[in-house]
């Protein structure tokens, strides 16, 4: 074998190894609190990060992390591993909650995340809403019902993650089918109002309108997730 095919191989294994190491490689212990500050404020010297309320915990490769501006706003962090490091891919404050879904394509991945202050809310409800459709053409008529769930979330904890309920998921699961998969020409174009994911606050067991002024959210290079608002959803909307 000569030299040159030597160098080629040498190339190759170094290749391999290296996509080997970010690409395969578990992840390790998470972050310090004082680690994720440090890294917070070297991404954006705006935000001034004082104090980090938890690490919280998803799953073995992302985690949710709380935290308070030296100017008392309140905030959060995403991170997930990436390239063989915690990364975090998405940080931002006053968005009071957002819906983390980790896998793009499992909605039963999706994840309610929230930061609130404190002694302002008792509890939250989560809500997956579609309203009902009906059209017609020519002899041929098509119907989707309403969709209305709802669940308490949160009770007593001003920041925190609720991963979303099987009858949720189940249900997300069946609303995306004839979109993503459609079988007839009423499920390429009837179904023209998707279902939407929505929350409100409460206090006293009444609406608190607690509402986020002005959220400021930034992005990384490493943003491979999807994270949504949350539609406001009101007592009145409901039926």
């Amino acid at each position: 074998m000569n030299k040159k095919w030597l160098i080629v191989i040498g190339l190759v294994v170094v290749a391999m190894s290296v996509i080997y190491y970010l690409y395969f490689t578990k992840p390790v212990s998470f972050l310090n609190e004082q680690q994720i500050m440090d890294e917070i404020n070297a991404l954006n010297d705006r935000i001034k990060v004082e104090k980090i309320e938890a690490i919280i915990k998803l799953d073995d490769e992302h985690y949710f992390v709380p935290f308070i501006r030296k100017n008392g706003q309140l905030g959060m962090s995403y991170y997930r591993w990436a390239k063989a490091k915690w990364r975090v891919v998405y940080f931002g404050y006053n968005g009071l909650a957002k819906m983390w879904q980790l896998d793009k394509n499992a909605p039963e991945t999706k994840y309610v995340v929230w930061h609130y202050p404190k002694d302002e809310v008792d509890y939250m409800k989560l809500y997956l809403m579609k309203d009902r459709y009906y059209s017609v053409t020519g002899e041929d008529s098509y119907y989707e019902p309403k969709t209305q769930l709802v669940e308490k979330i949160g009770v007593g904890e001003n920041y925190g993650v609720f991963k979303i309920s099987e009858d949720f998921s189940s249900v997300i699961q069946a609303l995306e089918v004839p979109r993503n998969n459609p079988t007839s020409f009423f499920d390429m174009f009837n179904s023209y109002e998707s279902y939407y994911l929505g929350l409100n606050f409460f206090k006293d067991g009444e609406e608190s309108h607690l509402r986020g002024s002005g959220s400021n959210s930034y992005w990384t290079d490493y943003a491979e997730v999807k994270i949504d608002d949350l539609w406001y959803v009101g007592e009145s909307q409901l039926e």
